[in-house]
């Protein structure tokens, strides 16, 4: 295989033989994987030592995995109740920050 890359920007240092490969090998984990929960690791643990941030499909844009850590959800909700309250009526009690949402 060629010089390992650190980076998706350095795939183009990839021979096409090993893109093709890394893309088989994705392939035949992804489906082996199913019906897996999503923090399962693989047997031979391949990202083991390796930080992976964020993974997004490419068919339909959608997250495919994020630590929990980089979850904003909870802070933007917060940020944007504050900013736009309600208007008449009763506001929505406040709810209990996540066990995994970001510390202020």
């Amino acid at each position: 295989m060629s010089a390992p890359v650190r980076h998706f920007i350095d795939l183009w240092k990839l021979s096409a033989e090993d893109l093709r490969s890394i893309l088989d090998d994705a392939k035949a984990r992804k489906a082996a994987r199913k019906g897996w929960h999503k923090g399962r690791v693989d047997a031979d643990a391949p990202l083991k030592e390796r930080v992976l941030a964020m993974v997004f499909e490419k068919t339909d844009s959608g997250l495919v995995y994020a630590p929990p850590s980089m979850d904003l959800t909870n802070e933007l909700v917060r940020t944007y109740n504050e900013k736009y309250p309600v208007k008449g009526g009763k506001p929505a009690p406040a709810a209990p920050a996540a066990k995994d949402a970001p510390v202020q």
